[in-house]
């Protein structure tokens, strides 16, 4: 089903009609859940907001090294993170439709989106807690944060979740859409196997984590961390507690 692009004006609550202060890029996204396309399409970019949230994530708790202070955290190197996929699915299903028929303004997106990205990230945290075999989440804990919800969430994530959003649903996600596309057009059968092979392998890599035996570990591979800090030390535990990162 061909999507018209959003338009350069968008109706309000109140039936008025205002100019848009951002447009968004135009995209056709397939929203037929009973499609191959569709779900395809959903894990792909899954996978790639996921890998680009974990590198950005990568990025932002070194940044005190360009002031010669230790990283905020220590985190694992080839990992996808969940949360940041979820949210962009949630975003993608839940609010850029209102985007795209012109019934929200850039305002209304942030709002949104930091309510949905506190939800997913906190249903992501207590399914971990779930699952792991001590019942806790060493990927995060926002306990020391003000306005946490159980160390889950936090009022200040849940912000800068809403504005990363409204790039993200204006640009990021159309470009990223609009180059599956193309892919689609070009190598449709490439991209269908490849993606089945990429799911495989995804999933068997999310068990093994789940048993307790991470491909580091079945494999016996170097730990997998990116410390550039140097705030590991030799044979201790990696990522190092608080107190050593603090220091």
């Amino acid at each position: 089903m061909e999507l018209k692009p959003a338009g350069d004006k968008v109706v309000t609550t109140t039936g008025k009609v205002k100019q848009r202060l951002i447009r968004p890029i135009a995209t056709n996204y397939d929203s037929n859940p009973r499609s191959w396309k569709f779900w395809r399409n959903a894990f792909l970019i899954y996978w790639i907001f996921s890998a680009v949230g974990h590198v950005l994530e990568l990025i932002w708790v070194n940044l005190p090294l360009l002031v010669g202070q230790p990283p905020t955290n220590v985190l694992p190197l080839f990992v996808v993170a969940a949360p940041y996929g979820f949210g962009a699915l949630a975003l993608i299903w839940v609010v850029y439709p209102l985007v795209r028929d012109n019934r929200a303004s850039a305002l209304s997106v942030f709002v949104i989106s930091c309510f949905l990205g506190g939800i997913v990230e906190f249903i992501c945290a207590a399914a971990i807690v779930a699952v792991s075999p001590d019942h806790t989440n060493v990927f995060w804990d926002y306990s020391d944060q003000p306005f946490n919800l159980f160390g889950f969430v936090c009022l200040k994530n849940c912000l800068a979740f809403g504005v990363a959003s409204v790039p993200g649903v204006y640009w990021a996600f159309p470009v990223v859409n609009n180059m599956i596309n193309w892919l689609d057009e070009h190598w449709r059968k490439l991209l269908n196997i490849g993606t089945v092979v990429l799911f495989v392998v995804y999933m068997a890599i999310q068990v093994m984590f789940v048993s307790g035996n991470p491909p580091s570990k079945v494999f016996n591979l170097p730990r997998p961390y990116f410390d550039i800090g140097g705030v590991c030390e030799e044979g201790g535990p990696c990522p190092p507690p608080k107190e050593k990162l603090s220091h």
